[in-house]
């Protein structure tokens, strides 16, 4: 019996080795229906799930009783409120409250240039009186904002509502009131007065709100928030140099201001001694600007201190620069060698590769493939840094790190209703299986991960990627399907019997990684839990008895969940025998209680 070695999505070298696979793996599949094996089977429960009835009832771990007093405080990881307020709080780390900061950030920025430039006297426009109204409505609302957004004290999440409002009070309200409180007085006292007098005075009195830049000081932390967004370390970098350029503008900006407001200040200075007084403010700007420059730099210009407070700041700008354009130079001359560096040593590597290969006489085939796949690793390693990598995580306690591998496994895992159903029942099964049983499998393009025969080790999950499954039944026919992230698993019977051989051959399409679940592992974890072994024990036993059921040309390593996911949900379900063990259970455990 023959079946034509014809696939449609892979062509060249690459069709050749999959044919050869495939011809292999028909081979086999012949031998396998020759067997007596595959025409019967009578799988057994593994004995790690092999108990009696009433062992395995236990009261639902949502019944105990969480501690009391002060140490409840203590337990817990995010202290919300429960009342009607609570649809008004506000995550700390929220998009919302990301992207109402990032419009905050950049009206500082605004503040900080419109502010300082009032020195040079700009006409107003209906841009500049725009921003000033909505900078004051912004400001004002961000008052009501910051009364709704939970802080965190000592690790844990605060969203209750007196608690905000007091840490509130305790930090920038009365920066606040004073900032907001002197902009809407300003502001109305400038729509009350029309007299030209009236005008420049609160022009004058402007400058007062040079206060507002105090706020700077958030900056910091918003920016931080901007740049854990950046998942390139290239683009990274590329973002550091664009923000030390742009704090060397800043800061020559903020001297050229104050340079032209000593220069303003009286007469006989370097405005009057180079006649600038009665040019348009744009090129008194211009010029500052121009001086402000060439004191961070070898080059010179015209303009010179005409007395000894103009010499005196200058002197000060010198002194400064010394320092601060040193730093800013040594900050972007050291992120151009990085970027440097991981370049020439990505380079390097991949000669040393090459050279490996052709000193092993190692196949063109073979070493496009290699070369292509490596390729695909460092790309993705960049876009998202191994574990190992990072050495801040050496520091978590186990139970941190256990919650962190949980918050990256489960998403993929709770496509399995088993185990969404077990992040309900014992959470901490959940992290120790996530730190403890779980690894991560890398698998190259026409790269098979089981052929059929074999004994299967593991359970799989797809974390992206799309693999191929081929079967053929006891008649010769050929069963095909894809297996996709987020729809399937693959191999679960590996973790209830012994028993199970694979009745396939499974090859991945495309560059995948999958997460790897070690059987005898997750047997240790789970029942370290009564809760959680209860469980499985229950569902094991249904999973089983389900399987042998089914006709044998019915069986697959794949299981898909849009078409078993129902069925094995109501396996975690209590028959009424086990039914009425429980509660029999449960009365006895009440009355010993009382």
């Amino acid at each position: 019996m023959s079946a034509p070695a014809r696939f449609v999505y892979f062509s060249g070298p690459e069709r050749k080795r999959f044919v050869l696979q495939r011809s292999e793996y028909l081979d086999s599949s012949m031998d396998l229906r020759g067997s007596s094996y595959i025409q019967h089977h009578d799988f057994h429960p593994l004995p790690t799930w092999t108990r009696d009835a009433e062992t395995i009832i236990r009261i639902s771990g949502a019944d105990a009783k969480l501690p009391s007093g002060d140490f409840a405080d203590d337990l817990m990881v995010i202290q919300e409120y429960t009342g009607f307020l609570r649809h008004f709080m506000i995550f700390p780390s929220s998009p919302g409250k990301l992207t109402w900061d990032v419009i905050g950030a950049a009206l500082i920025v605004y503040d900080l240039f419109a502010i300082s430039m009032q020195v040079f006297s700009p006409p107003e426009t209906g841009l500049t009186i725009f921003m000033q109204w909505f900078i004051l409505i912004y400001w004002t609302l961000n008052m009501l904002v910051s009364c709704m957004v939970g802080y965190i004290d000592k690790g844990i999440f605060v969203m209750v509502p007196h608690k905000v409002v007091l840490h509130y009070l305790k930090t920038w309200f009365l920066i606040d009131i004073i900032v907001v409180g002197s902009d809407w007085i300003f502001s109305l006292s400038e729509s009350g007065n029309s007299a030209e007098s009236s005008v420049k005075l609160l022009r004058s009195l402007r400058l007062f709100r040079m206060v507002r830049l105090i706020r700077i000081l958030r900056l910091r932390k918003t920016m931080e928030s901007v740049s854990d967004l950046v998942d390139s370390e290239y683009i990274s970098i590329i973002v550091s140099i664009f923000k030390m350029l742009a704090l060397l503008m800043i800061v020559n900006h903020v001297i050229a201001c104050f340079w032209f407001w000593i220069g303003d200040s009286g007469e006989g200075g370097w405005i009057d001694a180079h006649n600038l007084m009665d040019d348009n403010w744009e090129y008194q700007y211009a010029t500052s600007l121009h001086w402000a420059i060439t004191q961070f730099t070898p080059a010179s210009m015209h303009i010179q201190p005409q007395n000894l407070n103009e010499r005196l700041f200058a002197l000060g700008v010198v002194v400064f620069a010394l320092v601060g354009f040193s730093y800013v130079v040594g900050s972007i001359s050291g992120s151009l060698a990085q970027l440097r560096g991981m370049t020439e040593n990505r380079a390097r590597q991949f000669w040393e590769l090459r050279r490996h290969l052709r000193k092993n006489r190692v196949s063109i085939t073979l070493s496009a493939r290699i070369q292509k796949y490596v390729e695909h690793v460092l790309e993705s390693q960049e876009e998202n840094v191994p574990a190992e990598d990072i050495k801040l995580l050496t520091l978590l306690s186990e139970q941190l790190r256990s919650e962190l591998e949980c918050e990256i496994c489960m998403p993929h895992f709770s496509v399995h209703p088993l185990f969404a159903r077990l992040c309900v029942v014992s959470r901490v099964t959940i992290h120790r299986l996530a730190n403890n049983a779980i690894q991560k499998k890398q698998l190259a393009r026409t790269d098979s991960l089981f052929i059929p025969g074999e004994t299967a080790t593991h359970m799989y999950i797809v974390v992206y990627g799309r693999l191929i499954y081929s079967r053929i039944d006891s008649k010769g026919t050929e069963h095909k399907e894809l297996v996709d992230k987020g729809e399937d698993w693959i191999s679960e019977p590996v973790l209830w019997t012994s028993s199970w051989l694979h009745l396939g051959l499974l090859i991945s399409m495309t560059e995948s990684e999958l997460m790897v679940l070690d059987p005898t592992h997750f047997g240790r974890v789970v029942n370290l839990n009564p809760d959680a072994a209860a469980l499985a024990a229950t569902y094991v036993v249904n999973f089983i008895k389900w399987i042998n059921s089914v006709q044998r040309d019915s069986l697959s390593d794949i299981w898909q969940g849009e078409n078993v996911g129902p069925r094995v949900a109501g396996f975690m379900e209590l028959d009424e025998h086990q039914f009425k063990s429980a509660k029999s259970l449960a009365a006895k455990l009440m009355n010993w209680q009382k």
